[in-house]
């Protein structure tokens, strides 16, 4: 049986690989092997890596199982004990395709971020167009060196929180059409309409996609984001969210991590905590969380977040878990839509907190 992988020059040189090329473009290239050297990709796919920052996402996905695709078109998973196949398909040509879109989409974005930083010679936030209830703004931050969409709404009444949404991966690029899409389809606003609350969905830019080292600096940004929009519309500070969905997920985990004390409560769904280094759950454990997950997630593996969970618990952690037994890497429309979530949510925060915790300690 022979077995095909469509690998980006974005992030992966052909040369470590070149035995099993067979085809080769300006933008990607194709490997082709058979089981008897297939537990040799793993190891040159690393020896292949061009851009640092996604070292880690192939670390993990040689951990849990390197995709590839059969010529018969089912997607398996190459392993350390051999070659899984999985109940999914998928051709050859889709998978050309969406190497040239990631190839275009990371392009325009870098290019579109370098225009942008050079028109600008400080940090600022204009206003562009209008769509719905949800303002289109763009960021231009040269602390950090990042430029962005987003889209916000503002509370109606003063001292009211702040929701920060965070998109799933498929959505980096969109100019932040998509995302607000995602928005309501997920659910999300059918509940957050119901309570007073501002609300801001940043655009991750599609060249930190899977880049860990690009993407914790513009979580960063998206926390001065924050705070320049605390001050404006005088927001509660003592109430700020964040939650996402897949690569979202993974920024909501990270802003909590990195920003304990900065944020209420984090909801990261269909995702895990990736950090470059092992992480230290102290940092987490006086934060409020509802992970969420399905056992049939192979976009996003499950195993991740109930390492997190179970050492969290063990460090004294309340951390709400909702293992789902199906659902896979869609979950996310199911638990917004079913759940009371923005209940929970909005009965947290950083005063709430602190307050917990001095009675806990005997302070009262």
């Amino acid at each position: 049986m022979k077995y095909r992988i469509i690998c980006s020059k974005l992030s992966l040189a052909p040369a470590p690989l070149a035995d099993y090329v067979v085809e080769e473009t300006k933008k990607y290239f194709s490997i082709e092997f058979d089981e008897n050297n297939a537990d040799k990709i793993p190891e040159l796919f690393l020896e292949a890596v061009t851009n640092e920052d996604n070292r880690k996402y192939i670390q993990k996905s040689i951990h849990y199982g390197l995709g590839c695709i059969s010529e018969k078109g089912n997607i398996c998973l190459i392993k350390p004990e051999g070659i899984e196949t999985l109940d999914q398909k998928k051709s050859i040509r889709k998978q050309k395709r969406e190497a040239l879109k990631l190839y275009k989409s990371v392009t325009a974005s870098r290019n579109n971020v370098s225009r942008l930083l050079a028109a600008r010679t400080s940090t600022c936030c204009d206003k562009s167009f209008s769509l719905s209830r949800f303002k289109h703004f763009k960021f231009i931050c040269h602390e950090s060196n990042y430029a962005f969409s987003y889209r916000f709404k503002k509370a109606k009444s003063n001292g009211q929180p702040l929701v920060v949404f965070l998109h799933g991966g498929g959505c980096l690029g969109k100019d932040n059409v998509k995302p607000i899409g995602e928005f309501f389809a997920l659910k999300i606003w059918s509940k957050l309409k119901k309570h007073d609350c501002s609300v801001l969905i940043p655009q991750t830019p599609h060249s930190l996609r899977f880049g860990m080292l690009g993407h914790v600096p513009f979580l960063d940004t998206v926390k001065l984001l924050a705070e320049k929009l605390c001050a404006e519309h005088n927001i509660d500070k003592n109430r700020i969210y964040v939650l996402g969905v897949s690569y979202g997920g993974q920024g909501s985990w990270l802003s909590a991590y990195k920003y304990p004390d900065y944020y209420a409560c984090a909801i990261p769904v269909s995702s895990w905590l990736n950090t470059v280094e092992e992480p230290d759950y102290s940092n987490l454990t006086n934060v409020p969380l509802w992970v969420v997950h399905a056992e049939d997630d192979f976009v996003s593996y499950i195993n991740e977040d109930d390492i997190s969970v179970e050492e969290l618990r063990k460090l004294g952690s309340d951390v709400i878990y909702t293992r789902y037994k199906k659902g896979g890497h869609n979950i996310a429309s199911r638990f917004f839509k079913n759940e009371n979530w923005d209940e929970w949510m909005f009965s947290q925060s950083l005063e709430k907190r602190n307050t917990d915790k001095a009675v806990d300690g005997g302070i009262f």
